[in-house]
């Protein structure tokens, strides 16, 4: 028993030990870090993010950020109103971005680091296209014999975005060089894009017809705000 005890109290003293001399990693330091946003509108770099970070010796912390973002959604109904017609809905988009920045890190404590810093992102924007299909399922259809369809396809405009953007967190690091925290930042971005295009195909029996309205090379340029909020969860090596 009292060995048990004097085993207890040396694992106790050596915990009290780690947590006294701080668990923030020495520099210099490269780490990985991972982050999930829950607020976002324009925002250069979206959720998740991974990226890297080069701890400094002189309190700053170079950063790089890397985001892919994918969408693949279909969804597949039946019209209430006509149920020899099936009605299909696919959404795909694909967003890349990419965010290089600096932040200065505060005293804090022996394991909290508060920050403030900022990112300049460069990502694609917009995009992707929403594909509407009804089609003929029954003889019943209002659209005729079965194989019949109507389809079409809205292209979104698409475009490149750039945002500079301050923001402000902290992390705690629970242990040696691993810790979990909070960032937010707001900023302002520009989105330069060219018109998207809608193309609507209708096959009714052996005939098959295609109308497409475009754009044509027009660009839209926008500037707006954009904010995050993200929990963090970075390590050191």
């Amino acid at each position: 028993m009292k060995k048990a005890t004097f085993l207890v109290l040396i694992l106790l003293g050596g915990t009290l030990s780690l947590f006294a001399q701080g668990n923030k990693p020495t520099a210099p330091a490269f780490g990985f870090t991972f982050g999930v946003q829950g607020l976002q509108n324009l925002s250069v770099v979206t959720n998740p993010t991974v990226g890297f970070r080069y701890w400094m010796e002189n309190g700053m912390t170079g950063r790089l950020s890397l985001n892919l973002a994918t969408t693949n959604h279909t969804v597949v109904s039946n019209d209430p109103n006509d149920s020899g017609t099936e009605n299909t809905v696919t959404t795909k988009n694909t967003n890349f971005g990419i965010a290089i920045g600096v932040q200065k890190n505060f005293t804090g404590t022996k394991n909290l680091n508060p920050y403030a810093g900022v990112d300049l992102g460069v990502s694609t924007a917009g995009g992707g296209t929403l594909t509407q299909r009804a089609e003929s399922v029954d003889s019943t259809s209002l659209l005729g014999a079965v194989g019949n369809y109507q389809e079409t396809v809205t292209t979104n405009p698409k475009g490149i975005s750039i945002g500079l953007t301050p923001f402000v967190g902290f992390d705690y690091f629970f242990v040696p060089n691993l810790s979990l925290g909070v960032e937010f930042g707001w900023g302002l971005s520009t989105a330069n894009q060219k018109d998207g295009k809608v193309e609507t195909t209708s096959k009714f029996g052996s005939t098959t017809t295609t109308t497409s309205v475009s754009g044509g090379s027009d660009k839209n340029f926008t500037l707006g705000s954009h904010g995050s909020s993200t929990i963090t969860m970075t390590v050191f090596f």
